[in-house]
């Protein structure tokens, strides 16, 4: 399930890629546009029931995903096993209640709730400490360590950021 894009079929090509590798079968790609309407969605659902796919994955809105996964649930004789990455995930899982058990969510951040790591735990203290109303989440905790990556870089380039044109044109060359 991707977006109708240039990035979501570059995500498709991906995992046609690593499929192959594994000696597997992308055997119904479900892209969609940002436009998609609910009978759309339905559509799809009937079509993924009627695979017999082993997993669906995800690259794309989890708000669509989550629509697409009740119906298909819905179906019955559905087995698919439903994928998806950390972006979004503690939101999929809330919308879908029960419907997310059996889900596999691949992450790429510690937890946002264990502090067995350091910038968890700086992330934990600092929402507490702003935003006590915020839930801890993968989302706000990746959201968090790109800020903090962008003001490293911010703070390692110094004051003087006025001569950007010559210093990509350096790389570049």
């Amino acid at each position: 399930f991707h977006a109708d894009g240039d990035v979501g079929r570059q995500h498709l090509e991906n995992v046609n890629l690593l499929a192959r590798e594994m000696g597997l079968t992308v055997v119904l790609p479900l892209p969609f546009k940002s436009d998609i309407s609910d009978a759309q969605i339905d559509e799809m659902a009937r079509r993924l029931a009627a695979s017999n796919a082993g997993m669906v994955l995800n690259h794309g809105s989890p708000g669509l995903y989550a629509k697409l996964i009740q119906r298909t649930r819905a179906l019955v004789g559905s087995r698919s096993t439903f994928m998806a990455v950390n972006s979004g995930s503690s939101q999929l899982a809330s919308t879908l209640g029960g419907l997310a058990h059996g889900m596999v969510f691949s992450q790429v951040v510690p937890s946002p709730w264990e502090r067995k790591h350091a910038v968890a735990r700086e992330y934990q203290d600092a929402v507490r400490r702003l935003r006590p109303d915020l839930a801890p989440s993968y989302g706000s905790l990746e959201g968090f360590l790109t800020a903090k990556a962008l003001v490293l870089a911010l703070t390692a380039a110094g004051r003087d950021l006025t001569d950007y044109p010559a210093l990509w044109q350096q790389s570049v060359d």
